[in-house]
């Protein structure tokens, strides 16, 4: 009996090994067929709002091309949508829902700073369990960047393919404004800022940096009046009623959510009508669409990054005639953002051979960039340290920053910056109201 119990050990032994192998070859077989399957990629925003929906309408597109080229590793690349109206509470929901009902480990987050700050919470949660990637390409908040340097192991996950309201954005916005007055003997400005949390730093200041009429100030700017409106506010006119009393030459804006459309053309028939007006951060003030919604009121307006044919980079003008022609919609700012997040995701799929290691891609997306020919407006770089942590990099030597004038319908030239507009848009300048409402009769 004992010599048959020892004959019968290696027969065990190998029945144990043949069983743990034909289990480890099934599950390898299930993995390798879900990794041949088509990569989900979630896409959540407020499909009423036009800066949010042009967003989608922009992955759309770059998924199409994706597929189109061939996939991601010969994977088809598959877009969910969900829209959160808006709402925080929904915006989470819907998070959860892409993330564990329906697999997805890559999402686009064309949200608020609120509501991108508690999906942040909530992919903290679930990464663990269902490990996955969250770009946010719609909130300008530093407290999103500042929780992934403080606390990396916990929010590695998530990155920001938007600008960040700190640093270069403020260095660049306030350039920008300081630039057009100086160069046209303007000194004492007005500047106007919406009462929301993705600009909190600029009104308040942090992060190491002054508040946003401060840093006008050190440029040599006489900031003359200060005013926070609510996102909610639709009358203006006693407001410019003050700017036009304290003497201001030319009236700056920080307003995303508010209703810039309206403001505008109360500005055109108020006390302040002859003061400039420069929309920066502006709902789609930067689209040839915006003329009809405010009946030309925007005349004179400058704005930040005009809807123009400007060849910035190989890519800026097939990306423009791509989007029109596809969705019949010109680009914010944050549906380039969007377009080229898909290619960042690609590009680090690709680089570490697939998604098995959520960790590898993380790393992927950290060391990797899209050089500026490749990309819509510059170079593709995420900052790896401080408030810049996983956030998407400004500058002349990454993501570029211009600005343009409404000079009339259909008609915004690049001014700004100078040696730029110089030598994209040629002899185009910033020019004065009165000379605008001239040439416009």
């Amino acid at each position: 009996m004992r010599m048959r119990s020892k004959e019968g050990i290696p027969v065990l032994i190998l029945t144990i090994v043949v069983v743990f192998y034909a289990l480890a070859t099934a599950g390898s077989a299930a993995s390798a067929e879900k990794d041949t399957g088509p990569i989900k990629l979630g896409w959540i925003g407020n499909g009423g709002f036009i800066v949010h929906k042009d967003t989608l309408f922009a992955a759309r597109m770059a998924v199409d091309e994706v597929n189109q080229s061939g996939g991601i590793l010969g994977r088809r690349l598959v877009l969910l949508e969900e829209d959160d109206k808006g709402q925080v509470p929904q915006g989470v929901a819907a998070y959860k829902k892409l993330v564990m009902s329906e697999g997805c480990k890559l999402l686009l987050l064309a949200e608020g700073t609120d509501t991108s700050l508690a999906n942040q919470e909530s992919g903290a949660e679930l990464y663990k369990e269902y490990p996955h990637i969250s770009f946010t390409i719609g909130s300008a908040g530093a407290d999103i960047t500042q929780k992934i340097a403080d606390n990396y192991s916990k929010y590695k996950f998530f990155f920001r393919t938007h600008h960040i309201v700190i640093n270069a954005n403020m260095d660049l916005i306030s350039d920008f404004v300081t630039d057009i007055m100086k160069k046209n003997g303007m000194k004492k400005v007005a500047h106007i800022e919406e009462d929301a949390s993705w600009n909190k730093a600029s009104r308040e200041g942090g992060y190491g940096r002054p508040p946003f009429k401060d840093m006008l100030k050190q440029k040599g700017l006489d900031p003359v009046y200060y005013g926070v409106v609510s996102i909610q506010e639709k009358m203006f006119l006693p407001i410019f009623e003050k700017i036009a009393a304290s003497g201001a030459e030319f009236i700056s804006t920080q307003c995303a959510y508010t209703d810039m459309a309206v403001l505008t053309k109360q500005w055109a028939v108020s006390a302040a009508k002859d003061i400039p007006i420069c929309l920066t951060a502006a709902s789609g003030s930067n689209l040839f669409s915006f003329w009809g919604r405010t009946n030309g009121a925007c005349l004179g307006a400058v704005i930040s990054s005009p809807e123009g044919d400007f060849p910035l980079t190989g890519k800026t003008l097939p990306f423009l005639k791509n989007l029109r022609e596809k969705y019949g919609v010109g680009p914010t700012w944050m549906s380039a953002y969007a377009y080229e997040t898909v290619y960042m995701i690609k590009r680090a799929i690709e680089k570490v051979k697939g998604l098995q290691d959520m960790e590898a891609v993380i790393k992927a997306l950290e060391s990797g960039e899209i050089p500026r020919e490749e990309s819509v407006y510059g170079r593709i770089k995420f900052g790896n340290q401080g408030i810049e942590m996983h956030s998407l990099k400004l500058g002349p030597d990454y993501y570029l920053s211009f600005g343009g004038q409404w000079q009339g319908k259909d008609n915004m030239p690049l001014i700004w910056p100078f040696d730029l507009a110089e030598r994209i848009d040629p002899g185009k300048k910033f020019l004065p109201l009165s000379q605008l409402r001239k040439m416009d009769k």
